[in-house]
């Protein structure tokens, strides 16, 4: 084979290799959606290789097509309704909807209120939730966890939404239709791997 010629076919499967980015979303387009490529600042969507920032104070981010990154810092509202896998350490600092599954091997920090109404938590990671926040858990969307959810602190209240009956799940006890799981008081380490049903 020719010198050039090899050369040639090095330069061409090197241009095909993806390249991992920051991508930060800027709502730009003003539609919220994680899949328009104009809300970003590469002016494309991002993929499993790139690493996500949500900035504070920008528009909350909607995820609704099944999407991936390496790793997501959100400091706004994530809505996630839509499949998504998140490979790498994640941190939300602004809240967190979820209405669909979120899986992958990256742990995800939840460092505020957590509304989980559908979907599952999936993956090889962790899901932490930190001393004072309040992750709020509705059996009726049929949450399912299949990863280690620590919850940091023992004071956890469960509230009831409505009347329906008592469901077998939160923490492996009966709770009612609604289940509030807040660490406000500083004390041991909860872990649960509990399945809500």
């Amino acid at each position: 084979m020719r010198p050039y010629l090899l050369i040639a076919i090095l330069l061409v499967g090197a241009g095909a290799v993806a390249r991992a980015d920051t991508l930060t979303f800027t709502n730009a387009a003003g539609s919220g959606l994680w899949s328009d490529p104009l809300n970003w600042d590469a002016l494309r969507v991002p993929t499993g290789a790139d690493d996500v920032v949500v900035p504070a104070g920008s528009a909350s981010c909607r995820i609704t097509t099944p999407s991936a990154c390496n790793g997501m810092n959100a400091g706004a509202l994530v809505v996630f309704d839509a499949p998504t896998q998140i490979n790498g350490p994640s941190t939300f600092s602004a809240g967190v909807q979820l209405n669909s599954t979120i899986t992958g091997n990256g742990d995800l920090t939840f460092a505020s209120a957590v509304d989980w109404r559908a979907g599952s938590l999936e993956g090889a990671g962790l899901a932490l939730v930190p001393e004072g926040v309040t992750m709020r858990v509705v059996p009726e969307g049929q949450p399912t966890l299949s990863r280690v959810l620590e919850v940091f602190g023992t004071s956890r209240s469960m509230t009831r939404s409505s009347a329906s009956r008592a469901r077998k799940g939160c923490c492996g006890s009966p709770t009612p239709a609604c289940c509030v799981w807040s660490t406000a008081a500083p004390c041991s380490r909860a872990r649960s791997t509990a399945r809500p049903s």
